[in-house]
């Protein structure tokens, strides 16, 4: 008997990469701004599931509505 795992403990870098719809230069480069964790095991570049989700959290903002937009000028 196998045991499914829903969701991987860590991604590597072009699952990353492809995940955001970025290339994994850019992946590097938010690394690199701190924006993101990165983790190197045995020479490749991975990210752990769940601290990817809250770094990509930190970093998204919402955008503001037409309407608010358009309330503010």
């Amino acid at each position: 008997m196998t045991k499914h795992i829903e969701r991987p403990l860590m991604i590597g870098l072009k699952n990353i990469a492809q995940l955001l719809d970025v290339s994994t230069r850019t992946v590097i480069r938010m690394h690199k701004d701190e924006q993101i964790r990165l983790y190197r095991m045995r020479g490749k570049l991975f990210a752990k599931f769940d601290e990817l989700k809250e770094d990509l959290d930190d970093l998204l903002q919402p955008l503001p509505s037409k309407e608010k937009q358009m309330n503010q000028e």
